[in-house]
């Protein structure tokens, strides 16, 4: 069994948090044993009152010991969607590791650890992430240092949003890491555990306020003092970053309250330094800064009287507790304990990566400096876990930038309007992007658009159609209409040239994908218009715009290709069913296009030409379109091969295949793509039903959820040994009856319900309706 010690802490929390007397602690002591950890240590973590134990701990702890695990490993992400960082095996910020194989396309960049807050850019073309330093440690004993630890082992703890290290050193000392970035503050909180140390023992805590890199260079443009605190028990780096529209100002604050360091300062290195080091060391940096008008003087009082009072194990207590919140809004039960892993890790990464704006590939500059992509569907699986904050800020970006997007097919008298940027930032007009054909890109509106809908069409809330989502699909359409559909010889209505997907190159005319995305966005816009009564005197010609490219997408005669002519097969074929539902499950012509796609995938199987397998983005992508399709079966194939190439703690990467391509650990898109196909498989709606588990009995027999739904309905299912134990169906305040009917199995239900009202099925009620359905 994996060594650490988070596991011990939870099941005593739970211990805690139950009112257990201290006659169950035998227990944890011989817990204690197995994971190779003296009492000792159990007693210091009781002593800390951790609490935050979580929906089934087996879900949510990720073990990773690299004697033992043969996979792609990359330091674990903490985040709480503003501060993002990483600690690695060491229960550090190392920089001198790689996690990335490029293969011939080297590059500098890796997932480095460091600090980063969203938003926070320097005005340069590609916009910058400011880097807000790192942290590295080390120990010594009669001048030598303890060296690389001869056996590690992390923990990456989901449920309560936090990591652990174990470090044993050839001496016999140990060093135990603890470390999360609280939930609702700029904080990163470190604890540190010593066992066995030499009694001539030092430790040596270094903060560099640099760039990533082994070079060590402070962080650009940045006037920075570096100064001990008043009290002895730490230091503050207090900055002022030109190079932005407006400086930033603000301070890095490292305290350790525990014990009183000495303090060394080197350029823009700062040493915490401890002699005779003491058992336990707590480590608090806090990140405040001006960004947004915040008074950050008067939010570093607040947040040290807060280290100072609360501690350690308070503060961790109260944001595992904000975990604890997130992780009981959803809950879905697979045999397939591989899948479910896989799964509950990507939403642990989305949730992470989920910033005031919406969902960057990452906050870190290898993640595309944290840029926001249109190219996405986050909404959806977000209103399905129920976290409808974070769906919700998705459109309400787009639409907060709505007027940058319309002044950049604007001249001083004629708009055409909104192109939104492929890659954008948070003020949404720049397109911050390298140059290369993805500038030509235009299906991204089609996703946004898209996403602007889900929202509503999952929560019914009509006053943010209205005000907020309605006006994105709205000028969406009308950028296409206006800039992209050409009346060709023959009087064909086509969409014109531009980028599809980018392994097909630039100047594609009547690509599908990018058809089927506008497609997309006219059908929205006519729901949404004819749902407000508004925009009478253009839905129509959207209307009729939209069935006239249905019949001109490019084919052979037999399958959609992906543009005509196009000598390759790409996985852009199944855009007309996801992400973009416009093509009836019995399209002929999508039914050939997909299966002369699946049968050759690994010629296609990444978004570069690299590579020898089906990457998970586009596994997923195939399982999200089989869904659609009803075929359960292939959809779970694909999702199985999906789960496959996950790194360490069930992460997903852009491309994994060591040894031949490794590429953007913790990024966005394929973990959300991945998640979008769990959800749907269990819970998805067709017209005026909702399919649950579509399929699936003949391959799972034990499968439970609790999932949002279409129409502001809430649904839980629990199904064991291939019967139906539990159905309830809630709706909520803004049900409107668009779903009547609940198909599952063979059986149909009618959902006869009033808002804020839920329907309970019976077995022997579900019984008797599959009787009536069969006969």
């Amino acid at each position: 069994m994996p060594i650490g010690y988070i596991e011990i802490a939870n099941e005593i929390a739970a211990g805690i948090r139950d009112g257990l007397s201290p006659d169950t602690l035998p227990s944890i002591h011989t817990l204690a044993g197995m994971f190779k950890v003296c009492p000792a240590t159990v007693k210091q973590v009781t002593g800390s009152s951790l609490s935050g134990q979580q929906i089934s701990q087996e879900k949510l702890v990720r073990h990773y010991q690299p004697s033992k695990d043969n996979v792609s490993y990359c330091a674990p992400v903490i985040s709480n969607g503003t501060l993002y960082t990483q600690i690695d095996l060491s229960g550090a910020q190392k920089q001198n590791i790689r996690y990335t194989n490029h293969g011939k396309r080297a590059t500098l960049l890796d997932l480095t650890p460091g600090v980063y807050l969203a938003g926070r850019r320097y005005d340069t073309l590609l916009r910058d992430l400011i880097p807000f330093g790192y942290f590295e440690d080390s120990c010594s004993a009669g001048g030598k240092e303890f060296g690389n630890a001869k056996d590690s082992g992390q923990i990456l703890d989901l449920g309560n949003g936090s990591s652990g290290c174990r470090n044993m050193f050839e001496n016999g000392s140990s060093i135990y890491t603890h470390a999360f970035v609280h939930h609702d503050r700029p904080m990163l909180a470190v604890r540190k555990k010593f066992t066995g140390m030499p009694a001539d023992s030092a430790y040596r805590f270094d903060y560099y306020y640099a760039s990533a890199g082994t070079e060590r260079k402070p962080v650009r443009w940045s006037n920075y003092t570096i100064k001990s605190l008043s009290d002895g028990n730490g230091a503050e780096i207090c900055y002022q970053i030109e190079g932005i529209k407006t400086s930033l100002q603000g301070a890095v604050t490292i305290l350790c309250p525990t014990a009183k360091p000495e303090i060394e300062v080197d350029g823009c290195r700062v040493s915490l330094i401890f002699k005779n080091v003491p058992e336990t060391l707590e480590f608090f940096m806090l990140y405040t800064d001006s960004f947004g008008e915040n008074e950050w003087q008067k939010e570093q009082k607040t947040l040290i009287a807060e280290v100072g009072t609360k501690k350690f194990a308070g503060l961790f207590a109260e944001h595992a507790e904000q975990w604890k919140n997130f992780w009981n809004g959803f809950d879905i039960e697979l045999p397939d304990k591989k899948m479910q892993d896989v799964f509950y890790s990507a939403v642990y990464n989305l949730k992470c990566t989920s910033t005031p704006w919406g969902v960057p590939v990452g906050v870190h500059p290898y993640s595309w400096n944290g840029n926001y992509f249109g190219f996405n569907l986050f909404t959806s699986l977000f209103c399905m876990i129920n976290d409808r904050k974070a769906a919700a800020r998705i459109p309400q970006f787009r639409f907060n930038t709505l007027k940058n997007a319309i002044d950049r097919t604007t001249n001083w008298s004629y708009s055409s309007g909104a192109k939104y940027p492929w890659q954008s930032d948070e003020e949404g007009f720049f397109e911050c992007s390298s140059p290369g054909v993805w500038n030509d890109h235009i299906f991204h509106l089609g996703n946004i658009a898209l996403e602007a809908w889900e929202y509503c069409r999952y929560t019914g809330d009509r006053e943010f159609l209205q005000k907020v989502s309605y006006p994105v699909i709205r000028k969406c359409a009308e950028f296409f209409i206006r800039q992209s559909i050409y009346k060709v010889e023959g009087g064909k209505i086509i969409v014109g040239k531009c980028c599809d997907l980018e392994r097909l190159g630039t100047a594609r005319e009547n690509a599908f994908l990018t058809t089927c995305s506008v497609i997309c966005t006219l059908d929205i816009a006519v729901k949404a218009a004819e749902f407000l009564g508004e925009d009478k005197e253009f839905v129509e010609e959207w209307r009729t715009t939209a069935a006239a490219l249905r019949k001109n997408l490019p084919s052979d005669g037999k399958k959609y290709i992906p543009f005509p002519g196009c000598p390759e097969r790409s996985i852009g074929v199944f855009g007309g069913l996801y992400p973009y539902p416009v093509l009836p499950a019995d399209d002929q012509k999508q039914l050939a296009a997909i299966k002369d796609y699946t049968g050759s995938a690994t010629e296609a199987g990444n978004m570069y030409p690299y590579g020898k397998n089906i990457c998970t983005w586009y596994a997923s992508w195939v399982a999200n379109g089989m869904i659609r399709l009803g075929n359960a079966e292939k959809a779970v194939d694909y999702l199985q091969k999906a789960s496959i190439s996950t790194g360490a703690f069930d992460i997903i990467y852009e491309i994994n295949e060591p040894g031949i391509f490794v590429s953007h650990p913790w990024c966005s898109a394929p973990p959300g793509c991945y998640v979008q196909g769990i959800l749907e498989l269990l819970c998805r709606s067709e017209k005026d039903a909702l399919i649950l588990c579509g399929g699936l009995e003949k391959l799972w027999k034990d499968v439970s959820f609790k999932l949002r739904a279409p129409d502001d309905l809430s649904v839980t299912l629990k199904i064991k040994q291939g019967n139906i134990e539990n159905l309830v169906i809630y709706a909520g305040k803004n049900y409107i009856g668009k779903i009547r009917k609940i198909r599952i199995s063979d059986v149909e239900l009618t959902l006869d319900v009033k808002p804020d009202h839920a329907a309970s099925f019976l077995p022997d009620e579900i019984k008797r309706s599959k009787v009536i359905l069969k006969k």
